[in-house]
């Protein structure tokens, strides 16, 4: 098990050498330097959590609250650094998933053989 891990912890170390985690950790710390994007980031952050406590006791969200959720929602698809972070993390994403396929594909028994 410990030959296991240590090959995830290297895996680990590999992903972290990759282009896309790169580009991940730029978006992000463009982001962060941006006072104007943080504040839309965890507005929308708020708004979702409110609309999911609205959908989850059954009540409606009220119209003012849908309205910002709109507003920010709009302000967000064009700030650019929150554009370039969401493809960061999807590109990221893309290649974890890559990843994953290809160890599950080894976990499946050769052609002809158990």
């Amino acid at each position: 098990m410990s030959d296991v891990l240590a090959r995830a912890s290297e895996l680990g170390r590999a992903l972290r050498d990759t282009p896309e985690f790169r580009a991940l950790r730029d978006a992000e710390s463009a982001v962060m330097a941006s006072p104007e994007s943080v504040t839309l980031a965890e507005a929308l952050g708020t708004l979702h959590r409110q609309r999911a406590e609205a959908e989850k006791s059954g009540k409606p969200m009220d119209p003012a609250t849908a309205a910002r959720v709109e507003a920010v929602t709009g302000a967000v698809a064009v700030d650019p650094l929150l554009q370039a972070l969401s493809r960061a993390q999807q590109e990221f994403q893309a290649l974890v998933h890559r990843v994953n396929r290809a160890m599950l594909d080894e976990l499946k028994p050769p052609p002809g053989g158990a």
